[in-house]
């Protein structure tokens, strides 16, 4: 069970490893709108794990790392996501729902690393990005009613220990 973690763990991590100054695995600009038919490729690319497990296994995990990496660069390719710079980072979200890709391509190095090639078959552009409405607008502070005297503790008791219905009402002032 632990090793199963740690492989989803390494899983997600090595789908999103890029070395500084590298271009991005795939070929297109996030959030450009696609044309009519057609179809989109593009490539992910798996790093092996770094935790202790057979040969086997950091096959397929890096294998399944490349996938997830293919499906999130086809999300950015279908303008599912978008990027925000603030504070010297930049963040990337990913929200969308991907169906009926297909593994065209996979290469194995000797270095441990996989890439796999994804297409998917485009026959219509797709729908807008979710993005959450804007926040309503900011409204200005509302007036707080003030009594025109101050009241003893005893008053304020009096009129605390009697049921709500009974107490007595402040008029508001009309503005």
């Amino acid at each position: 069970m632990v090793a199963a973690l740690a492989g989803s763990a390494a899983l997600f991590l090595c789908g999103a490893t890029t070395k500084a100054g590298d271009p991005p695995p795939y070929a297109f600009q996030p959030n450009t709108p696609v044309p009519g038919r057609g179809v989109i490729r593009v490539t992910g690319v798996g790093l092996p794990p770094r935790i202790h497990a057979t040969r086997a296994q950091q096959n397929l995990m890096t294998e399944r790392a490349a996938v997830v990496s293919a499906y999130r660069n086809l999300a950015l390719a279908l303008g599912q996501g978008s990027q925000v710079v603030g504070d010297g980072s930049r963040y990337l979200t990913l929200s969308g729902y991907v169906q009926g890709a297909q593994i065209a391509q996979t290469r194995y190095y000797p270095d441990g690393r996989v890439e796999v090639d994804m297409t998917l078959a485009v026959e219509h552009p797709p729908s807008a990005p979710a993005i959450a409405p804007p926040p309503p607008p900011r409204q200005p502070p509302q007036k707080v009613e003030t009594q025109k005297r101050q009241i003893s503790e005893k008053e304020w008791l009096e009129i605390y220990r009697q049921p709500k219905e009974n107490r007595p009402q402040v008029e508001k002032e009309k503005l």
